[in-house]
């Protein structure tokens, strides 16, 4: 038995399943929580689902947080084997950004670009990272979001590649020995050693002819002693990477078992 809550602690769902919940359940349950309504659920037994609802007076923020956690649901559901795509309603959305407080950090739209590739390629974890390149480096510019928790994480500084400009990147590319950040969205594979940087992530290219080149380029996130306040503070800006999403050396050991084997990162650029 498992209970879904209503984020703003006005409703909850408890659900006994004695199978998996069928695609037609699912859009029955979708048309209830969408339509605006009174009173209580009745117990449906069809599909081998017995669901009840308990709640106060439904208001417009109550029914956008429903609708998060519908698509939140399907997405993590603990049967799935491949990332689930599902379509965020846009005003849910919004509460999700305001939820997680990013206001400060990141523009709507660049969200609402890191939220489409969530749609598109799927998520196997709910924490995904970004990097906004279209931001100097001597600002922190990466980001680690929990979907799940609504926070944000952590911020810090990343690096770019040597090639793509100094303190902002403004060039980029997927051909070999470029030296050029890749924009665009990345599977994070599982924790390797590298001989030259040590803890690092593997990086999975999933846009074709704009960073599918990834691992032929051995394109990774890793630690680097140039990337950091105290190197910010002798030289005004990180320092450049060969290409690799590059982050302080003292941030790995936390971030590589949260992102490792399955989140998505987005390198966002102007």
């Amino acid at each position: 038995m498992n209970l879904f809550y209503n984020f703003s602690a006005g409703n909850f769902v408890q659900v006994v399943e004695k199978r998996m919940i069928t695609e037609r359940w699912q859009e029955v349950c979708h048309l209830r929580i969408c339509r605006p309504f009174l009173g209580s659920f009745h117990q449906n037994k069809q599909g081998g689902t017995i669901i009840e609802e308990y709640h106060c007076t439904l208001l417009h923020h109550h029914m956008l947080n429903l609708l998060f956690i519908f698509w939140f649901l399907t997405t993590f559901s603990p049967a799935a084997t491949e990332p689930v795509r599902q379509e965020i309603p846009s005003d849910s959305l919004a509460c999700l950004y305001a939820d997680c407080q990013l206001q400060e950090v990141l523009p709507l739209n660049t969200f609402r670009k890191l939220m489409g590739g969530v749609q598109q390629y799927g998520m196997k974890k709910p924490v995904i990272s970004l990097a906004d390149f279209s931001l100097p480096s001597d600002r922190k510019r990466f980001f680690v979001i929990d979907l799940k928790e609504k926070k944000l994480l952590y911020s810090t500084w990343v690096a770019h590649g040597k090639n793509s400009g100094m303190q902002i990147a403004t060039q980029f590319s997927n051909k070999m020995k470029s030296y050029q950040s890749s924009p665009g969205f990345y599977r994070v594979g599982p924790r390797l050693q590298s001989p030259k940087h040590g803890l690092a992530l593997q990086l999975i290219g999933l846009e074709k002819g704009v960073n599918d080149n990834a691992q032929k380029r051995e394109i990774i996130m890793h630690g680097a002693s140039y990337v950091g306040e105290d190197f910010i503070r002798r030289y005004g800006q990180c320092g450049r990477s060969f290409g690799c999403p590059a982050l302080p050396v003292e941030m790995m050991p936390t971030l590589a078992p949260l992102l490792s084997d399955g989140s998505l990162l987005y390198i966002h650029t102007p």
